[in-house]
């Protein structure tokens, strides 16, 4: 796995290199951080006094890949953890706290990130010109975008526009579900079904229109 670091301490540097590993980049450069393309990116928040430094380079990477792991290592509290979360998707939060419990830390992100990398539970996409993964269960629903050759994918955190046409959407994974001539849904996410006006509630109370030739298979859902 590629992984890239962000964090200014020559000390912890070394030590999360020999936890790591070669595969690892580490650098106290933001912008150098931006130019790799890892599997996972773990940035220290505070970089030579500046607090801010983690959460803008955790925006700029956003702005290039939706999708790809991002953990902070921090001493924040609870109320800038959940900011974070929300702000940049960050998937996981390392406290600075000993050497041996910031190692079982890492060692756990590591794992948990590498399991996610099986790719019946990842798609490939490109959107802006950058390739991307992103995990199935994030993903609620798809729908058209009036362009032939691109979707839009509305995810736990957001919509992007995907270089990808329906039919190759829905073909995978046996999760997705056609319910209308526009939409795709998560089966997983699908909240409710009103059989009276044909009307789907997903998990982020979206209401998708149902086709009259989708309709019994979309009940079936919730029976």
């Amino acid at each position: 796995m590629r992984i890239s670091l962000l964090e200014d301490n020559p000390e912890q540097q070394k030590l999360y290199g020999e936890i790591l590993g070669t595969n690892t980049f580490i650098s106290n450069d933001p912008q150098k951080i931006l130019t790799t393309h890892p599997d996972l990116f773990i940035l220290d928040l505070e970089i030579n006094g500046d607090q801010n430094v983690g959460i803008k380079t955790a925006e700029q990477i956003r702005l290039l890949d939706k999708w790809v792991p991002i953990a902070f290592l921090t001493t924040h509290d609870e109320l800038a953890i959940e900011t974070l979360r929300h702000r940049v998707g960050a998937i996981d939060f390392i406290e600075k706290t000993t050497p041996d419990e910031i190692k079982n830390q890492l060692l756990k992100l590591v794992s948990y990130v590498s399991n996610l990398k099986d790719p019946d539970e990842f798609i490939t996409i490109n959107t802006r010109g950058f390739t991307s993964k992103i995990a199935l269960d994030r993903i609620l629903y798809a729908e058209t975008s009036g362009n032939a050759h691109a979707i839009l994918i509305h995810y736990d955190d957001g919509i992007a526009k995907v270089n990808m046409n329906m039919a190759s959407f829905t073909k995978t994974s046996d999760i997705f579900m056609k319910i209308y001539q526009s939409y795709v849904i998560n089966k997983k996410h699908a909240q409710s079904f009103n059989s009276k006006t044909n009307l789907l509630v997903m998990d982020n109370d979206d209401e998708l229109d149902v086709g009259r030739r989708f309709k019994a298979e979309v009940q079936k859902l919730f029976e």
